[in-house]
């Protein structure tokens, strides 16, 4: 009896054995799965953590090196700034009484970058993605002045790292359900006025009079060099005579739009006749030009500046100890 148990057992055994043997042919790592899935993940880890940690890394190098970049550059005052890539440290203040208007939310700014996009579904490709409808950007400069002068600042062409940023995400469908009561007036306004169905992205960068600092090109210009035409005196009347229905009326479907690189040889004989006759000459102002396109301006002292770049700093090396710590995992399988 134990002898016919015994074989009925080894048969069995024979037969998972077959039963498995082609599994093993086409899989041959299923003999030591953790082995043969470890191999997957080194071989895709590495890679992927590794070139992650480097750009994290690069990302912190970059930050730092234009925060050293900014407290090198000189600090002069405005009196006393002569032409070149200087910094300087004042009060922005509106080129005329009235600042301008925010044109979603309404509040009193120097500068604004604006947009609007639906959020759609693209069933073609089942990914979800952006559909810019507006974007919109004042392109009227400010005065920046200290306890000596003041200079031009333009801010249509500038980079500004620091300022006031609001994003919403709407959907008006949902409105009908719950009345929409937690959702700011001048958005249900815009919504309702042209008509926006489905997710839209509403986002409104602002930059506030107040404290400020400068670092870019200065150009210093003298009477002799004073420029006239009809496209400078255009840009004159604009900046003088601000639209606000051409500065803050919603059109949608203009494209993406955007900063400047640079400002035109208009906008710089502008700049300068307008510096000179409302603080004399020579002329000075800030604007970005075609040999050096980097203005920057930030809200706030130098103490704000340093704790925006090492703020993103600290993030980066948050990422780059994750992805570190994952390739260093990666390695150990």
């Amino acid at each position: 009896m134990s002898a016919c148990h015994g074989i009925r057992q080894a048969e069995q055994v024979s037969f998972a054995a077959q039963a498995r043997d082609p599994l093993e042919r086409k899989c041959p790592w299923a003999q030591s799965p953790e082995k043969g899935y470890g191999d997957w993940v080194f071989y895709l880890g590495v890679p992927l953590f590794g070139l992650s940690t480097l750009v994290f890394l690069y990302l912190i190098y970059h930050w730092l090196r234009e925060l050293r970049g900014i407290r090198g550059a000189r600090l002069v005052s405005a009196n006393d700034a002569e032409e070149g890539i200087l910094r300087i440290q004042g009060v922005l203040q509106p080129l005329q009484e009235a600042p301008l208007t925010a044109p979603f939310s309404g509040r009193s700014c120097l500068w604004y970058h604006a947009k609007i996009e639906r959020v759609r579904f693209d069933e073609s490709t089942s990914s979800r993605g952006p559909a810019p409808s507006w974007v919109g950007q004042s392109e009227i400069p400010a005065w920046l002045g200290d306890e000596t002068g003041r200079a031009l600042v333009d801010l249509g062409t500038a980079s500004i790292p620091v300022s006031r940023k609001k994003a919403w995400l709407l959907w008006p469908g949902l409105w009908k359900l719950t009345g929409g009561r937690r959702v700011p007036a001048y958005l249900r306004e815009l919504v309702e006025r042209h008509e926006l169905k489905g997710l839209v992205w509403v986002v409104e960068e602002c930059l506030e009079p107040g404290t400020a600092i400068v670092m870019g090109p200065l150009t210093v210009a003298d009477d002799e060099e004073r420029a006239s035409n009809a496209g400078v005196q255009q840009i004159l009347s604009r900046w003088r005579n601000p639209d606000p229905a051409a500065l803050h009326g919603i059109r949608l479907g203009v494209g993406r739009g955007g900063r400047n690189a640079h400002t035109s040889d208009d906008r710089l004989a502008a700049l300068k006749v307008l510096t000179g006759e409302v603080a004399g000459w020579p002329a000075k102002f800030f604007s970005a030009r075609r040999d050096c396109p980097e203005l920057m301006v930030f809200r706030g002292g130098m103490r704000q500046v340093a704790w925006h770049y090492y703020r993103l700093a600290l993030l980066m090396g948050f990422f780059a100890a994750i992805t570190g710590g994952f390739l260093l995992l990666t390695l150990s399988l």
